[in-house]
């Protein structure tokens, strides 16, 4: 998606006049309003991948309600945070220092938090008033649980962000509510996950109370190692690794048959090395969590049986 273009689809209906085109597309259902004063074609706004269509909602409501800002989840968006939900996604404001006022009458799909909010954790995004990145990593965190939070701190990390500045950040929050789980979120994250699952999946096997290392190198000979997405059980007994679409589209790593290929002796050498391979989608991890940590489990209780531990 380009995102100039998606802006130039936004249509102000502040400046729609009484007889204007836009109130009978409305009704008719050709415009989705995704705000008060914001709607978009509804055929383009069809057409939009799910983050794309949340993304393109924040900035609405951040158009419409000027006075407030974007925090949690739809800061993320602007941001293009890594972001998976495990309840349903509202666009979420606050007014800050600037009060706490009511959120009565939020239109369906909006969230309104009382939230006390620094000056300096305050940015603009297309004019749009937006946490800053670490800001909103801790309001996830804070809000929405260690895993979520773990899957906005692991992103910080891929931007970079190293563990003492976060660390540092956390300190200069103060006492804030859920500052025990942001921190959690900080030490847990790491810095070599290369998609959000990686994280995610990490913090429900952590929740679930198995023991997780990530990205650990194992050595193959005197050149080489393999670095699987997770090592799980207390003594890292089961190798975990988690499969994305985009691994298969044929495009971003070359051929399906060359990646099944790669894939397949990928998980060989893993084999060789004494661990057992469980793999996850990124939609069992949203969808069956249960299936995915019981899983792992009894992966890691075979493994001990057959070691004698």
């Amino acid at each position: 998606m380009d995102k100039e273009e998606a802006l130039g689809h936004l249509i102000n209906l502040r400046t729609a006049k009484a007889g204007h085109p836009a109130w009978q597309q409305l009704e008719s259902g050709l415009l989705t309003q995704l705000a008060p004063t914001q709607a978009v074609s509804a055929e383009y706004h069809r057409e939009l991948r799910y983050f794309e269509q949340q993304w393109l909602r924040a900035v609405a409501v951040g158009r419409s309600r000027t006075r407030a800002i974007l925090i949690g989840r739809s800061a993320a968006r602007l941001h293009n945070m890594w972001v998976v939900t495990r309840t349903p996604e509202l666009v979420e404001t606050t007014l800050g220092s600037n009060g706490y006022k009511s959120a009565g009458n939020l239109p369906k799909g909006q969230d309104f938090r009382k939230l006390t909010v620094a000056p300096e954790h305050i940015m603009l995004i297309d004019g749009i008033r937006v946490l800053s990145p670490f800001r909103t990593a801790a309001d996830i965190a804070a809000h929405h649980g260690f895993t979520e939070g773990l899957v906005a701190m692991s992103w910080l990390k891929y931007q970079k962000m190293s563990y003492p500045t976060m660390v540092r950040a956390a300190r200069e929050l103060g006492p804030i509510r859920g500052i025990g789980t942001v921190r959690a979120a900080i030490k847990a994250s790491s810095a070599r996950s290369l998609s959000p699952f990686e994280p995610y999946a990490q913090g429900l096997l952590i929740e679930a109370g198995i023991p997780v290392q990530m990205h650990v190198r194992m050595p193959i000979d005197a050149h080489r190692y393999i670095e699987p997405d997770l090592l799980a059980g207390p003594n890292g007994e089961v190798a975990v690794e988690i499969d994305g679409g985009v691994k298969y589209d044929g495009v971003t790593y070359g051929g399906v048959e060359e990646t099944l290929v790669k894939e397949r002796q990928r998980e060989n050498l893993l084999k060789n090395l004494g661990k057992p391979v469980i793999r996850l989608t990124p939609h069992q991890l949203m969808f069956e969590p249960g299936y995915c940590t019981s899983t792992v489990e009894a992966a890691i209780a075979r493994e001990q049986r057959h070691t004698g531990l």
